[in-house]
């Protein structure tokens, strides 16, 4: 009778020791799935990080493509609509011409004039009525008709200097419009000068 009385607290023990295997294997294998959640959490959060790192990145210089600066491209285009304009005009000793080539936004009466007053053959007030193509001889010729102002600024000059101005002027139109004669009126009218009265063609004077 002792015996079977020694033997129920050993079954007991045994039992709760079964009890407590078991509960700590339960207790660890769900520490084990917390933790593999939390790690694929975590490599969820580092993939979503890196993406992010990624698209806020700037764009390297070699997948961005160059832009040309406004004010470079404008100037290629005045470049490139730009035209060259041999002006002629008189030398240090008012005895002979010089020539220069000059840039003109484009071939016009209008701008010609300009240039030959920006090399001193014309005075600033001396402006241009009208420009015509025509023929003379068989040949092409130009005529242009200039204001008053021109007359009065080629009559303060003696005959060499008169000269000199006609030449640069003559020569200038003609080559710019490749033309044998050139017919200079002022205000619709011959012009004379008190030297010479220009009621005709003139050509290309060396």
């Amino acid at each position: 009778m002792n015996m079977q009385h020694t033997k129920k607290p050993v079954i007991k023990i045994l039992s709760l020791m079964i009890a407590v295997i078991l509960l700590a294997t339960i207790v660890v294998g769900c520490n084990s799935d917390k933790e593999n959640v939390k790690t694929k959490d975590n490599e969820k959060k580092t993939s979503t990080s890196e993406e992010t790192k990624q698209a806020d990145k700037p764009k390297s210089a070699e997948n961005v493509e160059p832009t040309e600066p406004a004010d470079t491209a404008d100037a290629a285009d005045t470049k490139a609509s730009s035209v060259d304009l041999t002006v002629y005009f008189s030398n240090e000793n008012a005895d002979g011409l010089n020539t220069e080539v000059v840039k003109i936004t484009e071939l016009s009466p209008i701008n010609i004039i300009h240039a030959l007053i920006d090399k001193g053959v014309l005075s600033p007030d001396v402006l241009i009525n009208s420009f015509s193509d025509t023929s003379y001889e068989g040949s092409k010729a130009i005529t242009i008709d200039l204001n008053s102002s021109f007359e009065a600024y080629i009559k303060t000059m003696g005959s060499a200097g008169e000269s000199i101005v006609l030449k640069s002027i003559v020569n200038t139109f003609l080559v710019a419009y490749d033309c044998e004669y050139i017919l200079i009126t002022v205000d619709g009218n011959d012009l004379s000068t008190g030297h010479d009265l220009y009621d005709y063609y003139m050509t290309f004077s060396e």
